[in-house]
């Protein structure tokens, strides 16, 4: 049997050889060992799995996408439906690989890692997670299937917020990721878009006294992001120190909220929440 260190060693090689399927499967030897994973296993666990569904999820949205043209020639120009039909075909065949790994990943939450799971941390990433896989899940499924992932997606995205709520600072990159996925929940798939401002207005809104802090500097638009802020490392009242990559992931983080309430709409939220998952 390999050992931890081992384990991770080739989780790592996996990584940079781009070999996420093989990665899933060293990463899931460490998951059923029964013991916590760190925060350094977690952060694997979650690419592994991020980088076996972003690449399915992408191909998928190019067929719906090839789909509706090909549709769209067969009820103008009388064509054959034999290609719509391919399409179709490959697009199941895409979904049921998608059901295989977030069912999977939904799983090895459920039945392993929020059991072992002791830190505010890592019980607020692993409900985030699956409120994302439930998500994903919905962005596919019938119309019959969609009630069972929005529920699911609700509740975990719910308590993973009452976790982070209570015990998580605002500035944790972790409670910033989380509101920002919970809001394009809400305005994507409950199609509520006061709801979802409210909620990433209201992190906003704490987090104002803290930026009010920090050292801006303007600079010229970089699609899709307005603004690029010059963070210093040493800010607030007792002079407190951010991680290097904490700071990395709340600049970013603030970026997104930035361009979101400067524009007044959510429609840049897709492209922002991809990076956070």
């Amino acid at each position: 049997m390999s050992t931890r260190v081992d384990l991770i060693y080739m989780i790592k090689l996996t990584q940079i050889t781009e070999r996420f399927e093989d990665m899933v499967n060293y990463i899931k030897q460490i998951v059923h060992n029964g013991q916590e994973l760190s925060s350094e296993e977690r952060n694997l666990f979650s690419v592994a799995y991020k980088n076996i569904i972003s690449r399915r999820r992408t191909a998928l949205s190019v067929l719906s996408s090839i789909e509706r043209i090909e549709e769209a020639k067969v009820q103008s120009q009388y064509v054959s439906q034999n290609n719509l039909k391919l399409i179709r075909s490959y697009k199941k065949k895409i979904e049921e690989e998608l059901n295989q790994y977030c069912f999977d990943i939904l799983n090895q939450i459920d039945c392993h890692l929020i059991k072992t799971a002791s830190t505010p941390e890592s019980k607020v990433l692993l409900h985030k997670m699956k409120g994302d896989y439930h998500r994903y899940i919905w962005e596919y499924a019938s119309v019959d299937q969609r009630k069972n992932d929005i529920d699911s997606a609700l509740a975990a995205y719910s308590t993973a917020s009452n976790v982070s709520n209570s015990e998580l600072k605002t500035t944790n990159p972790i409670r910033l990721g989380l509101a920002l996925n919970f809001s394009a929940f809400y305005y994507d798939v409950m199609n509520d878009a006061v709801q979802a401002y409210q909620l990433a207005q209201l992190l906003l809104m704490m987090l104002l006294p803290i930026l009010n802090k920090l050292k801006m500097r303007k600079a010229e638009m970089q699609p899709p992001l307005c603004n690029q802020l010059e963070i210093t490392q040493n800010y607030g009242p007792k002079n407190l120190m951010m991680k290097e990559v904490e700071l990395k992931a709340f600049e970013n983080i603030f970026k997104s909220f930035f361009y979101l309430f400067h524009k007044g709409q959510f429609i840049q939220l897709r492209a922002f929440y991809t990076k956070l998952q």
